[in-house]
């Protein structure tokens, strides 16, 4: 009787207590402007689309890789839950190539499943992170996720200098390390910049951590562990660029490092990733990658086949796309250099350009994205959320995320409305 009286009470909606943090973070990449400009589409409105980095809508992944990856596609064990740790032959050939052992690589849905990994790894009481901005944004998505229940991850942003081709500023970068601070992310190349560190950067920054971590030990106070966001190494067009791998001296220093199927190998759609660790505390992250790995069963199968035969071959195509990508820049960037009141730099990796707006009337960069993509049909994503939580005089005002993924004309056109619409 008091349950039939209590649900005959007048209605009222209530909200859900969930938690607030993803309602916090909306996508700058597939968010409220993208579903703008499917509905733009859907009216037969031609939408220049600069937004999402998927290599392999422009270049397809090779052929010899996916008849390779289909000839296995017979043995029905590959179909089944696989090893939590990833697949034993794939963790042998990166293990070769990231010069550990296979027992310390993890293999991913995505390089993106590990980096949240990671964030819950080095969650603890008061801990803290130091990740570039303009950054890959789920960094700082992820470790504000792990904000509550007394379980930290602080997201401190270290400035990157649009001045110097948007290098980090080290010295910026060394003024937040604390005795809180768990782990250093790096970026190279860059995704939203497409900056590439120089070996003199490299080693700057090994041997800092190198020296922070001497004055922690002894204090008592854990390492310092550095975190090395390799998915662009393969997709540098101007310069080189060494791995991490080749710097940090892991006798001394925790290094984790990881890599993707989806950029060199143009295979974004099967979720592959790594991470190869290394460094005197190695088993401990490996141990909490494996426990964390353990809850989701297994990687997937499949696209793990597909990749271990683009490793195997030498990422086939990547040539021929790298060629491409120094065109698509050098169109983008001779037509914004039109522009006086448009800063960049010119990117020499990846397919990305983090350009900025001065002068202009805008209060925000979504502002400034909605309206060029209302006025002008040309989608990209707000720089805001790349840029994060930082108040520094060199990030300040409106930036943009540019993505060169589209045919040579069409790129044209595209940077031509962005002037167009700039003035």
């Amino acid at each position: 009787m008091l349950a039939s009286t209590f649900f005959m009470a007048k209605q009222v909606k209530t909200k859900l207590a969930l938690n607030p943090a993803p309602f916090r973070h909306p996508s700058p990449v597939v968010g409220s402007l993208l579903q703008k400009a499917r509905a733009m589409e859907k009216k037969g409105v031609k939408v220049y689309k600069g937004n999402i980095g998927d290599a392999a809508v422009r270049y397809p992944p090779s052929r010899k890789v996916i008849d390779a990856g289909i000839s296995l596609l017979g043995d029905l064990s590959h179909f089944r839950y696989g090893d939590t740790k990833g697949l034993h032959t794939l963790r042998e050939k990166i293990a070769e190539i990231e010069k550990v052992s296979a027992d310390d690589v993890i293999i991913g849905n995505g390089a993106s499943e590990l980096m949240q990994m990671l964030a819950v790894a080095f969650a603890g009481k008061k801990a803290n992170i130091l990740l570039p901005s303009p950054c890959f944004f789920p960094y700082e998505v992820w470790s504000d996720f792990l904000n509550m229940h007394g379980v930290n991850l602080e997201p401190r942003m270290y400035a990157c200098d649009i001045g110097t081709s948007w290098q980090p500023d080290i010295y910026d970068l060394g003024s937040k390390i604390d005795a809180n601070t768990r782990a250093i992310v790096l970026i190279n190349p860059n995704n939203p910049t497409g900056w590439v560190a120089d070996d003199k950067f490299l080693y700057i920054l090994a041997r800092m951590v190198e020296d922070v971590n001497s004055a922690c030990a002894k204090k008592g106070i854990p390492p310092i562990t550095l975190i090395s966001d390799e998915v662009y190494r393969d997709v540098v067009f101007e310069g080189h660029t060494k791995s991490m791998r080749d710097v940090v001296d892991v006798r001394k220093t925790n290094l984790v490092v990881i890599n993707s199927s989806s950029k060199a190998d143009r295979l974004s759609g099967l979720r592959v990733g790594y991470a190869a660790v290394s460094g005197p505390n190695k088993a401990e992250i490996v141990e909490s990658l494996f426990n964390q790995a353990g809850n989701r069963l297994a990687p997937n199968s499949l696209g793990q086949l597909f990749y271990l035969k683009s490793l195997e071959l030498a990422h086939p195509g990547v040539e021929e796309m790298k060629s491409s990508l120094r065109r698509a820049s050098e169109i983008v960037c001779g037509e914004l250099a039109r522009s006086n009141k448009i800063k960049f730099a010119r990117p020499k990796a990846g397919f990305y350009l983090f350009g900025k707006v001065e002068g202009g009337k805008w209060r925000s960069s979504e502002e400034f994205c909605e309206e060029l993509l209302e006025k002008k049909q040309v989608l990209l994503s707000p720089g805001t959320d790349f840029i994060g939580a930082i108040k520094h005089t060199k990030l300040k005002g409106i930036f943009f995320r540019l993505v060169y993924l589209l045919p040579d004309d069409e790129l044209r056109e595209m940077a031509r409305k962005i002037v167009e619409f700039v003035g």
